[in-house]
C-alpha cells in the first residue's frame, strides 16, 4: 500500500477474495487510501478504467486468483484498447505448493492471459521486489502511449512481512516525454500548414491524455483551424468555440456501414490536416470512409500509429503537449498571430444542436434538456448503444474529461 501511496493513489477498486486477505488487511490499516467494494472484478476494473480517464492518474484495481483476473481482463482490454492507464493488482497460488502440486485452486496462467491485453504484466516473486515492480508498472504506464498492466504476486509472498523503513525505493519522477527539439520536422508541418487554405485538425485522445488541450487551441486559433475530435478527443476544444466542428461524424448504424451523412462535410472541404494523437480507427474514420487530405501531418507518441492508416506528408513521434507547443511557436516565427487569419469553416458546416437520427435521437431523456441544466464539466457515461453512440457525436461538451 505504500508503494501505491507514494505513487499518487488515493483510491482502489476491488473486491477480495481468500487469496487476497493480506491486502485488504493493510488496506483497512492504511490511513491514505480509499477502497470501493464492488460486486464484480469487471466492475471493478471498469471503474478504475472510469476514475482514470475522468482523472488523468493511473487506476488501481484489486482482485483475487484465477476468476477474478479473468472476470476483469474485459476491463483491461478496454483501457488497453482505449490508451487508459489502469493497473490490475492481483494474487496468485502459492509459489512454492506450485512447484509441488497439480491442481492447486484457482491455479492458472494469469500473465499468459493478459499479456495480449495489456502493455505491461509482471510478478513479485519475493516481497523485496514489490517496490521495483510497482515503479516498473507505473512507468510503463505512463510513458509513451497509456494503456493497461497486471501485476500479480503469489499468495506467500503476500503472507511475509517485510521492514519496509530504509528499503530502496525508486522513486524518482518519470517524464512520460523529455522535451526534445523536433526542428525539422516542426519546421516542415509548420509551412505546409501555414500555406494551406483551408486547413483542419483531427484531435484524439493523445491530446486529452497528455493534457495538451491549451496548445491544441492556440495553434488552432492561429491557423484559424477548425477542430474535428475522435470519440477518445471529445472535449478537447469546448463546443462552444468558434473552431470547434464537432465530432467526426454524427450518428452511427449497427454495421459503420451507409454512414455518410454522417461525416462531417469539413473533412473533404480542407486541403491540409494536422492529426494530433489521432489514431484514426475504424469507429473516428467511419469505417475508414473519412475523406482525409492528402496532405496530413500526423503527431502521435506511438510511432507505430503514424501513417498506419492514412499516408502522411510529414509524421512526428512525440507526446501532443511536447509538439504542439513547437509547432505553435514555429507559426509565430513565421509570422501568424491570432486574428490574422479568418475562419474558413462556414456555418453550414458547425455542429447542428438537434439532429434527427429516428430513434436514437428520441431517448427516453431528452439529452439536449440533459445539457442545459448539466453544469459545463458534468461528467455524463452513455451505454454502448445507438442512441449512446449518437450521444457522443452530438452532445455538448465543453472540458476535457
Amino acid at each position: 500500500m505504500e508503494c501505491l501511496v507514494r505513487r499518487g493513489v488515493e483510491v482502489v477498486f476491488g473486491i477480495p477474495g481468500a487469496h487476497t486477505m493480506a491486502i485488504y488487511d493493510a488496506l483497512y490499516r492504511h490511513p491514505k487510501i480509499k477502497h470501493i467494494l464492488v460486486r464484480h472484478e469487471q466492475s471493478a476494473a471498469l471503474m478504475a478504467d472510469g476514475y482514470a480517464r475522468t482523472t488523468g492518474k493511473v487506476g488501481v484495481c484489486c482482485v483475487t486468483t484465477g476468476p477474478g483476473v479473468t472476470n476483469a481482463s474485459t476491463g483491461l482490454a478496454v483501457a488497453q484498447g482505449d490508451s487508459i492507464p489502469v493497473l490490475l493488482i492481483s494474487s496468485q497460488v502459492h509459489s512454492g505448493a506450485a512447484k509441488k502440486r497439480r491442481g492447486l485452486f484457482h491455479a492458472m496462467d494469469q500473465l499468459a492471459l493478459t499479456k495480449p491485453i495489456t502493455k505491461w504484466n509482471g510478478r513479485a516473486e519475493t516481497p523485496e521486489e514489490i517496490p521495483q515492480r510497482i515503479a516498473e508498472a507505473f512507468q510503463a504506464l505512463s510513458k509513451g502511449r497509456p494503456g493497461a498492466g497486471h501485476l500479480e504476486v503469489p499468495l506467500d509472498v503476500l503472507q511475509q512481512e517485510l521492514e519496509f523503513e530504509g528499503l530502496k525505493l525508486d522513486l524518482k519522477n518519470i517524464e512520460s516525454n523529455p522535451e526534445g527539439r523536433l526542428t525539422g520536422e516542426i519546421e516542415h508541418a509548420a509551412e505546409l500548414l501555414r500555406q494551406a487554405a483551408h486547413p483542419l485538425i483531427y484531435a484524439g485522445g493523445g491530446v486529452i491524455s497528455s493534457q495538451a488541450w491549451q496548445e491544441l487551441i492556440e495553434v488552432a486559433e492561429l491557423l484559424q483551424a477548425p477542430v474535428l475530435m475522435s470519440p477518445m478527443g471529445k472535449g478537447a476544444i469546448p463546443a462552444d468555440h468558434p473552431l470547434c466542428g464537432g465530432v467526426t461524424f454524427t450518428w452511427v448504424t449497427a454495421d459503420l456501414q451507409d454512414m455518410e451523412k454522417s461525416i462531417s462535410p469539413l473533412s473533404s472541404m480542407a486541403d491540409a490536416a494536422l492529426a494530433v494523437g489521432f489514431r484514426f480507427s475504424q469507429l473516428a474514420t467511419i469505417n475508414y470512409t473519412l475523406p482525409v487530405p492528402k496532405s496530413l501531418v500526423q503527431i502521435d507518441v506511438d510511432s507505430a500509429e503514424i501513417g498506419a492508416n492514412y499516408p502522411v506528408k510529414v509524421g512526428i513521434p512525440s507526446d501532443a503537449k511536447t509538439a504542439l507547443r513547437q509547432l505553435r511557436d514555429a507559426l509565430l516565427a513565421e509570422g501568424l498571430r491570432p486574428g490574422v487569419r479568418a475562419s474558413w469553416m462556414p456555418d453550414s458546416a458547425r455542429p447542428q444542436k438537434r439532429i434527427d437520427v429516428g430513434p436514437a435521437s428520441r431517448p427516453p431523456a431528452d439529452w439536449w434538456e440533459l445539457r442545459q441544466v448539466l453544469q459545463r464539466d458534468a461528467i455524463v457515461a452513455a451505454d454502448i448503444a445507438r442512441s449512446g453512440y449518437a450521444l457522443v457525436g452530438q452532445f455538448p461538451v465543453y472540458e476535457p474529461r
